[in-house]
């Protein structure tokens, strides 16, 4: 099912607020068990995740390709047929690909999607221009700068410089704009002090400012900054995540202060706080600025004083417990980023494994849908598939279950091949086939809603879910309701499934009677002639009055052999299942599998 980025980026917002609230919460409990270095590397892991809603979702199935015991080494490209036609539908049975389907209303109206788009966008404008204007604010000023000229401040910078294995240049500018020292400069790093510095400070306390503003340029802080600045535009609308990067900022400096307190004696350590304290009156900070302060105001100075007053090195012990609860967390999150990452595309993936793989290019047949193909050659147990990531991803199956639901119905005895009238209650559809008296036979062809409504209602959900799970049938979830768990909602499988659930059927393989299967099989046939058949089902996911998603599956027999396939393509609209049908039967031409009788 397609659906507008704006909600997925709403549902993982959603998502997110579970798993950042975990993190605060290990963060919490463990304290103690944690050192200040694997609190803040957490906070990592929590940036992480919220670049998910705008990662590719193929990034998140690691799962699948580290299971696979196969690579897609074998490619073969197709550069025609590009542009398809309805010539190929008048040759065959046009009822049975005709796929007539209800609109069905799952999404939020579009005034409210748009309204929260306007309002997101708007909010980032906004900031954005806030970031800008204190940018260029500060950043003029700084042709106001002074270079250094006192050789004993000189010489102290690069003795701290050597301390800390820095090589790299760094400017150092004095300013009269400021009172707090700074650092600025992603490429051209700069140490900017106050003028006032020289005069009321002593050398000790200058060389702890100096080391303060290395470390922070040695742990890459300029860049943290930049990513925490965009993250809080991107976001600002989610106070638990703007909540959660304002306490990766006080990590940040807690991380700072330990490096520098691992390099003073013991006795040092209240010389450097009372240097924060110094500048707490006086610091002052713009907003987004990618820039570190050495003070960013009382209430982060409080905080960062009391782990000063508390600071010991981290025993080993402690580095053993750190390391411990962040790799357990880490294995948490990679086990969890896919399960948030799915609303992305609104599909489940599942696993699969074969090693008789062929990857091929078929772009060519699909134009502007996404959408896949998958062919099984029953004779020689091999796959090609196009877009191997979209033939992984579940989705609604719409009225390609029709021949599950007759099978179920036929198994149970519900009806027979021989009576399967259903009477037509009186409802008027929007189609005038729908509106009569309907066999199993010309249900099929007219793919006929209420008939396997009523067929699926008269079973029963605690049979159908025997059945589905007999089946394997995709996630096998019926809480949609018995009238709409297919149609866009919670049932859904993958084209793979699709093909290997056919494949079984084709087969016979399956644990129903072979009566009832060779009943279906001519049910959904569609054409014939002396060298071939092709048989299949449709489906079409109409949402808001638009088609969002078409499925074409069957099978092809030809010279003593069988391929089964399945099509399926998804668009915000204009994707139906006599489309998916065009490209299948254009792509079985171009094989060869298929010919116009």
């Amino acid at each position: 099912m397609y659906l507008p980025f704006s909600i997925h980026f709403l549902v993982c917002c959603f998502l997110l607020s579970f798993f950042i609230g975990g993190i605060l919460l290990v963060k919490y409990l463990f304290k103690n068990q944690l050192s200040t270095t694997f609190q803040y590397y957490l906070d990592f892991i929590l940036c992480f995740t919220l670049l998910v809603p705008f990662i590719p979702n193929t990034f998140f199935y690691w799962n699948i390709r580290t299971l696979l015991p196969f690579s897609f080494s074998d490619s073969t490209t197709y550069s025609e047929y590009g542009n398809y036609s309805k010539q190929t539908l008048s040759i065959i049975n046009q009822r049975l690909l005709q796929d007539f389907s209800i609109s069905t209303d799952k999404q939020l109206p579009d005034l409210l999607i748009t309204s929260f788009e306007v309002i997101w966008l708007s909010g980032i404008l906004l900031l954005v221009l806030i970031a800008i204007y204190y940018h260029k604010r500060f950043y003029q000023k700084q042709k106001y700068l002074k270079p250094v000229t006192d050789s004993a401040l000189i010489s102290l910078l690069t003795t701290c410089k050597q301390e800390l294995g820095i090589t790299s240049f760094i400017d150092l500018r004095l300013s009269s704009s400021i009172k707090s020292p700074i650092l600025i400069g992603l490429l051209k790093p700069k140490i900017i002090l106050p003028h006032s510095l020289t005069q009321s400070y002593s050398i000790q306390e200058v060389r702890y400012i100096f080391l303060h503003e290395l470390q922070h340029y040695k742990h890459k802080d300029i860049l943290i900054n930049y990513i925490i600045s965009a993250l809080t535009i991107i976001y600002w609308f989610h106070p638990l995540i703007l909540y959660a990067l304002k306490e990766m900022k006080l990590d940040r400096e807690l991380v700072c202060d330990s490096s520098v307190l691992n390099g003073l004696e013991e006795d040092q350590y209240t010389d450097y706080g009372y240097t924060l304290i110094h500048f707490a009156d006086q610091a002052h900070s713009y907003p987004l600025a990618p820039r570190t302060n050495l003070s960013q105001g009382k209430e982060l100075l409080k905080k960062r004083i009391i782990h000063i007053t508390h600071y010991q090195s981290p025993s080993k012990k402690l580095k053993v417990k750190s390391y411990f609860i962040f790799g357990l967390v880490v294995l948490i999150t990679l086990q969890t980023l896919p399960l948030i990452a799915r609303p992305i595309s609104n599909k489940v993936a599942f696993n699969f494994g074969s090693s008789n793989v062929k990857e091929e290019d078929l772009h060519a047949f699909f134009g502007d849908y996404i959408g896949t193909f998958v062919l099984y050659d029953l004779e020689e147990d091999t796959y090609s598939i196009y877009n191997k990531t979209h033939a992984l991803e579940r989705t609604s199956p719409n009225s390609t279950y029709k021949l599950y639901s007759a099978l179920f119905a036929l198994d149970a005895n519900t009806i027979t091949p021989e009576h399967s009238k259903r009477i037509w209650d009186g409802t008027m559809y929007p189609f005038e086939t729908w509106n009569q008296d309907q066999t199993l036979i010309s249900a099929m062809n007219y793919s006929v809603n209420w008939y396997f409504q009523d067929l699926d209602t008269t079973l029963g959900a605690s049979k159908l879910a025997t059945y589905l799970k007999k089946l394997h049938y995709g996630n096998e979830d019926l809480s949609g309701g018995m009238d709409t768990f297919w149609l866009n909602s919670s049932l859904k499988i993958s084209p793979l499934e699709q093909v290997q659930l056919l494949t079984a059927f084709y087969k016979q393989d399956l644990a129903f009677n072979p009566k009832d299967i060779l009943t279906l099989k001519q049910a959904i046939k569609i054409s014939e002639s002396s060298t071939y058949i092709l048989s299949g089902k449709t489906g079409t996911g109409r949402v808001n009055d638009k088609d969002i998603s078409g499925w074409f599956i069957g099978y092809i027999e030809k010279s003593g052999k069988a391929y089964i396939f399945a099509t399926h393509i998804a668009s915000k609209e204009y994707a139906d299942g006599a489309r998916a049908a065009d490209i299948a039967i254009s792509i079985l031409k171009e094989k060869g599998l298929y010919e116009a009788s």
